[in-house]
């Protein structure tokens, strides 16, 4: 914290807000860059250069490890929320209209899972025993 306030001092720049030093301050920094790349993939995706902008899965895999680890109440479903949107996008063949649409238990996104995804959700799944958490985990291990 001290280096990033003599580098702020030095530059001229802002310093980050104390919140960010904590794990929901960080998730939520996250997730609001996330946020903001897809929004601008949205606004640039029938341009020259929307792959440009496009969220790669490396950065939903992030959030969603983060999201797992951080082991704090309802990450578990926010993560299962990115999980879902990301088999969407996969199943509905990136048709924005379908997308758009869903509440809920759903967060659009804009790549479909890789294997990393997938292992992330089901050690989520693994963290927080239960009989609906076992029957999901094999629903998912199918799918892989």
């Amino acid at each position: 914290r001290s280096l990033e306030l003599e580098d702020a001092s030095l530059n001229g720049t802002k310093p980050f807000d104390e919140s960010f030093y904590t794990v929901s301050g960080c998730l939520e920094k996250m997730e609001e860059i996330l946020s903001n790349a897809e929004d601008e993939y949205t606004k640039n995706m029938f341009g020259p250069e929307k792959e440009r902008y496009k969220p790669h899965v490396d950065w939903y895999n992030h959030i969603l490890g983060a999201l797992i680890r951080s082991n704090t109440e309802g990450t578990l479903s926010k993560a299962k929320m990115i999980f879902r949107g990301m088999e969407e996008f996969q199943n509905n063949s990136h048709d924005e209209n379908s997308r758009s649409n869903n509440q809920g238990a759903i967060r659009p996104c804009w790549s479909s899972p890789d294997t990393v995804s997938y292992n992330t959700i089901l050690f989520g799944l693994s963290q927080n025993p239960g009989i609906v958490q076992g029957k999901e985990a094999g629903e998912l291990l199918q799918k892989m």
